[in-house]
This record gives structure tokens, C-alpha cells and sequence, in this order.
């Protein structure tokens, strides 16, 4: 297909799915499945755009290759910091990350991974961490009272829009690149998030209950892309929760 449509830029958003669990949930629950999507898939990928003479791949990681927040003294961490996943689906980027920097170091692909946070926007459809937030703001919007059984932990969140303008970007971006990149969004606790729909929303009815996390990953730093191209994110968390409120 590549030789045929002679694409000179390829995206990939490809991960396994079990039906609508989130990707994390997907990992653990069909680990061969996943392995065989998010490795085997991404390599065969790689090879099939050398072979067609592709100019540049973007591909999506994710930020659950690093650990537990509480193994990184210093947040947000960067690019340097260690990888430490504790997931299936984190481990799964972890190694399609070294298969892309592979291809980069021994073919001189020009391969960028983005590795996303949390990204919520409309058309969401599945069932995991995101679905609790998103529900708030559909709750709000038709008058509904909402609860939310969730952490107040700051996170980091981004909007559907500045996830695929960051990708445009860098597909668009003259010159070399780094094989991965943090890609940020903005932080919020989900207090936050509920206080920002409230103010925008008067008499939403929304009830927060606040649970420690079983898992809660560090915060992390875009510093890096900002500097190589510029990147900002356009949605912080006000522009975020009054653009899924309208």
C-alpha cells in the first residue's frame, strides 16, 4: 500500500484494545495480543516504511513507560529520567520505543515517538481512566448530577486537538529530530476539574470522592519538544474544560 500511495509521512496510533477497556486494562487482560499489536505490529511497520522510502514516521508512546511517581524524587521528569513500567501496555512502549531507536541508530530513519498523557476529547469510547472525566462533562452539559470516585493527585491531561497538532508538527518539522519525545499537556487535580465545570456551569451537581490512586504516575516535562520545534499546548485546563462543556 505504501509503494502505491507513495506517502511521504506515516502516522501511527495503532495499540490493542480489548473491546472497551482502556489500553492499560487491554495490556494486562490480553498480553499475546498486545505484544503482537504494540511490538510485533510497530516493527513490521517500521520495516514496511523503510522499504517504501517514507521521509519521516510519528508514532504515539505513552508516559506509562516511566514507574511510580514515588520512584522519581524530582518531577516532572524528562526524557532522561528512567523507564521504569509497571504495566503490560507500559512495557509494550518501552519496547517499540527501542525497536524505533533501532531503526533510527542502524537505518537512519527519521522515526519520532510522542509519548501522550492522559488524552480526553470528544469521541472517546472507551472504558478507562478518561471515561470517569469525560463523564462529568456529558453529565453537565444535559443537567444530570454526577459522581466521580478518583485520586487529587495532580496528572497531566491533554486535549484531543493539541495531542494531533503536536503530531502535525512534528511531521511538518525541517531537520532531525530525537527518536522520543514527552509530549504536555497541562496539570490538574480532579477538585480542579470540578471546580472549573461549576464555575462554568452553575448548579452542575457534581459530588467528588476522593480515593488514593492504586497506581499514580510522576508528572512529567515537554521541555524538550518545546525547544526542538516550538510546541505549546493551546488547551490549559480552563480553555480544556470549557471547550468539552460547549
Amino acid at each position: 500500500m505504501l509503494a502505491t500511495t507513495q506517502a511521504r509521512l506515516v502516522v501511527s496510533c495503532a495499540a490493542h484494545g480489548a473491546g472497551r477497556l482502556g489500553l492499560l486494562r487491554s495490556g494486562d487482560a490480553e498480553a499475546d495480543a498486545a505484544l503482537a499489536v504494540n511490538v510485533l505490529g510497530h516493527r513490521n511497520l517500521l520495516e514496511a516504511t523503510r522499504e517504501a522510502g517514507v521521509e519521516r514516521v510519528v508514532w504515539t508512546s505513552s508516559a506509562v513507560v516511566y514507574g511510580p511517581a514515588d520512584l522519581y524524587a524530582a518531577q516532572p521528569v524528562d526524557e532522561v529520567a528512567p523507564r521504569a513500567p509497571v504495566t503490560f501496555y507500559g512495557l509494550t512502549k518501552v519496547l517499540a520505543e527501542e525497536i524505533a531507536t533501532y531503526h533510527v541508530r542502524r537505518h537512519g530513519q527519521s522515526v519520532v515517538g510522542l509519548r501522550l498523557p492522559l488524552v480526553l476529547g470528544p469521541g472517546l469510547w472507551y472504558e478507562g481512566v478518561a471515561a470517569g472525566l469525560m463523564g462529568l462533562f456529558e453529565a453537565a452539559r444535559t443537567g444530570r448530577p454526577a459522581r466521580l470516585v478518583f485520586h487529587n493527585h495532580a496528572l497531566d491531561l491533554m486535549h484531543v486537538n493539541d495531542a494531533a497538532a503536536a503530531i502535525v508538527d512534528v511531521l511538518r518539522h525541517q531537520g532531525p529530530l530525537e527518536p522520543v519525545y514527552n509530549l504536555e499537556g497541562f496539570q490538574a487535580r480532579a477538585s480542579e476539574i470540578v471546580a472549573d465545570i461549576g464555575s462554568l456551569r452553575p448548579g452542575a451537581e457534581i459530588a467528588l470522592d476522593v480515593i488514593e490512586p492504586p497506581l499514580l504516575f510522576p508528572l512529567i516535562s515537554g521541555a524538550r519538544l518545546r525547544a526542538d520545534i516550538g510546541f505549546a499546548a493551546r488547551y490549559d485546563r480552563r480553555a480544556f474544560a470549557a471547550a468539552l462543556l460547549a
